[in-house]
């Protein structure tokens, strides 16, 4: 057990200030046993971090005069069913739930009003978040993962604007319409991993502003692979229909394993993004959604798309700042949609399009200002 975790409640924080209903308890708090619980009970406000850490005798929460805390930290409590104790909580910085596997239910939040960071993961038995309905806006992250009997994100129906939204690895996960009032995100949108839905339910979002410096922030190794627009591994996803206000990704897009997904035509109003890959879809048709973009700052990436006959949808696409990669896409036969694509800023590869005639490619590339290496083969040699 990490040093942190031994250390007595009395070495973390102690309780100062006036009567029951008016303390303030500085520092930072972790509960090891029912007294250390019954310690903070005189607390109206924590000014430092809560944490309530394996903790197997604890089935419920009983802080009725807590009002604000920085931050809630909530983990591994096996037989934790609610959070009802908390009903006069109204603030906190950052809340973090995960691997309660007997809770149930939000519903003691209902009233609290969190700023900055809300981590919800790997609670297998919490089937909504309702109790998160006073949530409007936040600094940092939401992320909601892994909840493996979660139906529903309604509570979150209040949020209007988010640095990092994840929603990953729900497998229950059928109704995204919580997600509705979403207009604009700050840094990353990650849809990854969540067998029953349909759509994202972002039908309000705008725009995507994945500046470097908010990327940076997030404690997330994968958001240095992809920080923008990420929709991959959703096996019910049809369509991008609902995201059809999206005007503008200051970030990557990055669309890969939906293998029902039949067409980007919800992405018609997008008219930027540092970099697009469509990878491994295997029912996608066409590009047609990606018409209204005229210039990448980094990459296109279009590889194991089977059913993609044509890049026509990229008909506007006049620069890719860094390397383009067009690569095992079994029925590809036609390229001219990139016809008006005059300059690549790193290489440029055509490779292992079966159905792509080798002096199709060759020639095309021989129309294109390259910066890099140019690489044509495993083509159709026809």
């Amino acid at each position: 057990m990490p040093r942190l975790l031994i250390l007595s409640i009395a070495a973390l924080g102690a309780c100062t200030g006036g009567p029951p209903n008016d303390e303030r308890c500085e520092g930072n708090f972790e509960i090891q046993s029912a007294e250390d619980m019954a310690d903070i009970t005189v607390c109206e406000t924590i000014t430092g971090m809560l944490t309530i850490f394996d903790q197997d005798w604890l089935t419920e929460v009983q802080l009725p005069e807590l009002v604000s805390v920085r931050e809630l930290s909530i983990h591994e409590n096996d037989a934790l069913v609610s959070l009802d104790g908390f009903s006069n909580l109204t603030g906190m910085d950052g809340l973090s739930l995960h691997n309660n596997d007997a809770l149930i239910s939000l519903d003691g939040l209902s009233a609290a009003v969190i700023t900055d960071y809300l981590r919800v993961s790997n609670n297998s038995q919490l089937g909504n978040v309702d109790g998160l309905s006073a949530l409007s806006g936040l600094t940092q992250w939401l992320e909601i993962n892994d909840n493996d009997v979660l139906t529903n994100v309604d509570g979150l129906s209040g949020v209007t604007t988010v640095s990092h939204l994840l929603i990953r690895g729900n497998p229950a996960l059928t109704d995204m319409t919580g997600l509705s009032n979403i207009s604009m995100v700050g840094g990353t949108v990650m849809i990854s991993g969540n067998n029953g839905i349909t759509s994202s339910g972002l039908t309000a979002l705008v725009a995507i502003e994945a500046s470097a410096a908010s990327c940076d922030r997030w404690p997330d190794d994968e958001l240095e692979e992809v920080c923008g627009l990420r929709i991959d591994n959703n096996p019910q996803v049809a369509d991008l229909n609902d995201l059809a206000s999206l005007v503008s990704i200051d970030g990557d897009l990055l669309i890969q394993d939906n293998e029902r997904l039949a067409n980007l035509d919800g992405l018609a109003k997008l008219t930027s993004a540092r970099s697009v890959t469509v990878w491994n879809n295997a029912e996608l048709a066409d590009l047609n959604g990606l018409s209204g973009l005229t210039s990448t700052d980094a990459e296109l990436w279009i590889q194991e798309n089977d059913k993609l006959t044509n890049l026509d949808g990229l008909a506007n696409l006049s620069t890719v700042g860094d390397w383009v990669f067009i690569g095992k896409n079994n029925t590809l036969s036609d390229i001219s949609g990139l016809s008006e694509l005059n300059t690549v800023g790193g290489y440029l590869k055509v490779w292992d399009n079966p159905s792509l005639c080798e002096t199709t490619a060759t020639s095309f590339a021989a129309g294109v200002d390259v910066s890099g290496e140019v690489d044509i083969q495993g083509n159709d040699d026809c």
